[in-house]
């Protein structure tokens, strides 16, 4: 025994040493897939992770800010880790393959231990990034743009320009300069040269900061020191000028060398209360001011002065022809064109500006602007001339508002010859003098800021006087326009307080304009009996001023006044009897919710107008006005506005803020209505329903169907919004041929709508409704069907659609509709807990028809971009029987609230532009997916979406 314990001792020991290694391979083979899984799963949510931040990270570079390092670094980080587990696992299904085709099927336990150790090692770093990866910020607002990066438009290196810039370089290289001046008349190109200089300053590294601001003709310091602090990356909150200064300059003295460009200058700045150190103070700060005339380049200091000259007749000819294009070469053209050319006397502005205007215009049109150049008058003015402003107004109409065009055109305009004065925009102590005021016939103070105003203005000849103070309000005296006895147009926007006296003096005034003001006393307006237009737009009265039935000349009023505030109402203000018909030329009428209370019924004694009295107006052409009484609508007139074309009509006993429009519109709300509909509308009802834009209908629970509301049609209608209506049909489906024009379509609140559009006529027209382009159908809590037997062509132009809350509607439309909605590009549908599925076939034997019509396997909609189901409790399916549905333009998906939908049909063109998918998780993940790829594009863009019970908060 003895011998046998010796023998078998060290077999047993060496028995132990080799089992505990073969253990370890052994629990590696049973570990491995169980890791090499996880590792899958840890490194599919670090990529959901890495789709949501880049999701982040791209729409802060869309608004221009810098990605945080941190980002970039953990962004560079996921892609080398993804990259390292993709070949792992790679590595992982060969290592599979190589066992199953081996005849034993035993792994490589050194292998697997080896890729399992791998995986662990794989997964913690996954982990890691993952923990690393809820960034609270992932962006900065980044340093303003350099000025390299910015464009200098049609700069041309021309004899002139070239000069020039040479010259601005060679100065900018002297370190005994510090100012620089370059000066040249208007429109010569200096602007456009500096930014050229600025740009190849900055590129070539002359500079560490280049800066270029536009000082302008009236100096506002602190707007010039933003200017320049914002280039630098500075912000100053500061409202003292002088610390401002301070801040500023400390800031530029942190760059060795700084170049600041100061356009358009005027007169000479104090660079050292702007904040600009330069000389002793900074060696390394240059400046250079660009100016008109020579004498601003010396009251600046600058050591060097360069003038920019105009082209010569080659640069020019080039110029021009570039803007006019080559067939200015042409033999019918070239003579004339180079006389053009040739009158611009070499000013780049006036070349670039004739060009553009006659480009691609016939040689008749060149003459006769040749001959406008040639005949005008020649005036100088800062080395432009009129002839040269008139040509360009003639022949284009209108002139971009460069500074040498604005200063033309106000030149010529305040000469003798025509008679204007022109002081827009300034602040002035006193009121501006005027050494001929009998040539004065034009006088504009738009927006000017006039602290004092004479006692009496003296301008015999003044047609048209626009004194705009906007929000600045100063008393006018009271004889203020008693010498302003020829005047026709008066701009009083924004006057408050008593009118003066002396406007009934005006006794030739035509036009009078006062918006935006608080009349006190408007009794007076009665004394301007020639007056023919009269607006007091976003004006309020204290009491209407029953003198206006004097002013029988009166073609334009304008009474839509401001209300207190957004709740008020002007019931107190009420239209007197006997002045609206007195006003025999009224042509246009603006009463907005002003006046809402008028007589229906004739009485003999009256306290407010009646609606006859505006129905009496046989000129009228235009009206805005809301009426109160809904009985109106009823009412026959004698004369029932037949010239009216223009309006905006509501009856309502409440007001409602509607959207600007220029359509014709009319509004009928029939709040108080029991149930019965009156025999018929009346006269003038029936007028403008003919010429009605846009009809909205509310509250009207006699109304069944709009066809029993005017049997003759809707041809014009644009836009029909039904609303709390008794509405079962919108009509009949012959009566649809009445709606030619119909765009936009909205049913809302309408308990007793079952079907929308329903025809029992299979010859139905294909061209009917074929403007329609939008439906809206909310809160029909009887609606079946929307659309029953209408051919599908007639809703091929539909662009929006959305359903809210229609609990029996169980399915949207047939796949033979789908198939037609080609230009679809929203599609919504909320709170339908009937809804089953989409689209699917219909029992209706036409459109059965229709569906076997219908041979292919997949259903495109190449134009929507966003779709939204919501609340959809017992949806199963998009669409039945199950054929591919593609959205190659859908960018927004929207699924929440759907627990029964477990598919989606999605082809293999669909989502390629997806940018943002909401859903819940959990429904996300129990989803099943035909196309793998389907599910991973979704994967990048998802959102997770943690709601509530959506129904009540939808409209």
């Amino acid at each position: 025994m003895e011998i046998l314990g010796i023998l078998l001792t060290p077999v047993v020991e060496i028995s132990k040493c080799l089992l505990v290694p073969i253990r370890q391979q052994i629990g590696c083979c049973f570990h491995y897939h169980k890791n090499v899984r996880g590792l899958r799963a840890e490194m599919v949510e670090l990529v959901r992770i890495r789709g949501a931040i880049r999701n982040r990270a791209d729409e802060a570079r869309r608004k221009g800010e810098t990605i945080d390092f941190t980002v970039e670094e953990w962004f560079k980080k996921v892609d080398e880790i993804e990259s390292d587990v993709k070949k792992k696992l790679d590595d992982h299904v060969e290592d599979d393959k190589r066992i199953c085709s081996s005849s034993g099927c035993f792994p490589d336990l050194g292998s697997r231990c080896r890729l399992n150790e791998e995986a662990i090692e794989k997964m913690a770093v996954v982990r890691e990034l993952q923990k690393h990866g809820t960034f609270s910020s992932v962006s900065h607002l980044g340093p303003p743009p350099s000025i390299d990066q910015t464009l200098t438009g049609c700069f041309e290196p021309f004899e002139s320009t070239k000069s020039a810039m040479a010259q601005v370089m060679a100065a900018l290289d002297n370190n005994e300069v510090d100012i620089i001046g370059v000066f040249g008349i208007g429109g010569i190109g200096k602007t456009t040269l500096m930014m050229e200089v600025a740009k190849q300053a900055k590129r070539e590294q002359i500079f560490d900061e280049v800066v270029m601001t536009t000082v302008s003709h009236n100096l506002h310091m602190e707007k010039l020191q933003t200017e320049i602090a914002e280039q630098l990356g500075l912000k100053l909150d500061e409202t003292s000028l002088f610390v401002r200064a301070l801040r500023l300059a400390t800031r530029l003295k942190l760059e060795k060398k700084v170049l600041i460009i100061l356009d358009d200058v005027w007169e000479r700045i104090e660079l050292v209360q702007v904040g600009i150190p330069h000389g002793a103070e900074h060696c390394g700060c240059k400046i250079v001011v660009t100016t008109r005339s020579e004498d601003v380049c010396n009251e600046m200091d600058c050591k060097s002065s360069i003038n920019v000259k105009v082209l010569n007749a080659d640069d020019s000819w080039k110029l021009f022809k570039r803007f006019a294009g080559n067939i200015v070469d042409s033999p019918t053209l070239h003579t004339v064109a180079k006389k053009v050319a040739q009158e611009a006397g070499g000013l780049p502005i006036v070349l670039v500006t004739l060009g553009r205007a006659l480009r691609n215009k016939e040689p008749l049109r060149w003459s006769e602007a040749l001959k406008a150049l040639r005949t005008s008058k020649h005036e100088e003015i800062k080395g432009m001339n009129e002839k040269v402003f008139s040509c360009i107004n003639e022949i284009e109409g209108y002139v971009k508002m460069h500074d040498v065009v604005r200063d033309v055109a106000i030149a010529i305009a305040s000469s003798d010859s025509y008679g204007f004065m022109i002081k827009a925009g300034l602040e002035l102590r006193y009121f501006p003098q005027v050494e001929n005021s009998k040539s004065v016939r034009r006088f504009s103070l738009i927006k000017s800021k006039v602290y004092k105003y004479p006692d009496r203005m003296e301008f015999p000849e003044l047609r048209a006087l626009l004194m705009q103070c906007g929000q600045f309000v100063v008393n006018i005296p009271n004889d203020f326009f008693t010498g302003l006895k020829a005047l026709k147009v008066l701009d009083l926007k924004g006057h408050s307080g008593i009118l003066p006296t002396s406007i009934k003096c005006l006794t030739n005034l035509r036009t009078l304009c006062i918006h935006g003001g608080s009349l006190k006393q408007a009794s007076i307006l009665g004394e301007l009996a020639n007056l023919e237009i009269l607006s007091l737009k976003q004006s309020s009265l204290d009491v209407f001023p029953v003198e206006i039935r004097r002013l029988t000349n009166l073609r334009v009023l304008d009474l839509r006044l401001r209300r207190s505030h957004q709740y008020s109402s002007y019931d107190d203000v009420t239209v007197p009897p006997n002045v609206i018909s007195g006003l025999r030329k009224l042509e246009e009428m603006y009463l907005g919710k002003s006046f809402t209370r008028w007589e229906v019924e004739e009485l003999s004694r009256r306290s407010f107008a009646n609606l006859a009295e505006v129905a009496s107006l046989d000129h009228l052409t235009t009206l805005e006005i809301h009426i109160r009484d809904y009985n109106c609508f009823f009412v026959d007139f004698i004369s029932p506005l037949q010239n009216l074309m223009n309006f905006k009509i509501e009856v309502s006993a409440n007001t409602y803020d509607s959207e600007p429009s220029k359509a014709r519109r009319l509004v009928v709300d029939m709040r108080d209505d029991s149930g019965g509909l009156p025999k018929r509308i009346g006269s003038w009802a029936r007028v403008l329903l003919k010429r009605t834009e846009q009809l909205h209908l509310k509250n009207w629970k006699g109304l069944q169907n709009v066809e029993q509301l005017y049997e003759e049609g809707f041809n014009p209608l644009a836009w029909l919004h039904i609303f709390n209506c008794g509405i079962n049909i919108i009509c009949s489906s012959t009566f649809l041929r009445n709606f030619v024009c119909l765009e936009k379509l909205t049913i809302k609140s309408c308990s007793e709508c079952e079907v929308v559009f329903l025809s029992d006529n299979h010859n139905i027209e294909k061209s009917m409704l074929l403007c329609l382009t939008s439906v809206s159908f909310r809160d029909l809590p009887k609606l079946i069907s929307i659309w029953k037997g209408i051919d599908p062509y007639v809703f091929q132009n539909l662009e929006y659609i959305a359903v809210v809350k229609c609990p029996k509607l169980l399915k949207l439309f047939t796949p033979m509709y789908a198939k037609l909605l080609k230009r679809l590009v929203l599609l919504e549908i909320h709170c339908c807990e009937g809804m089953v599925t989409v689209m699917s076939n219909d029992d209706d034997d036409q459109l059965v028809a229709y569906s076997q019509g219908f041979n292919g396997n997949k259903i495109i909609f190449p134009q929507l971009e966003i779709l939204m189901l919501s609340d959809l409790r017992n949806l199963t399916s998009l669409i039945q029987p199950k054929i591919l549905l593609d959205f190659p333009s859908l960018e927004w998906l929207r699924i929440e609230l759907c627990p029964k939908l477990k598919q989606l049909p999605f082809g293999s063109q669909s989502l390629s532009k997806l940018s943002k998918f909401d859903a819940d998780r959990t429904w996300f993940e129990g989803l099943e997916f035909l196309d793998e790829t389907i599910k991973n594009c979704m994967e990048d863009c998802f959102e997770e979406l943690h709601f509530e019970e959506e129904c009540n908060n939808t409209n």
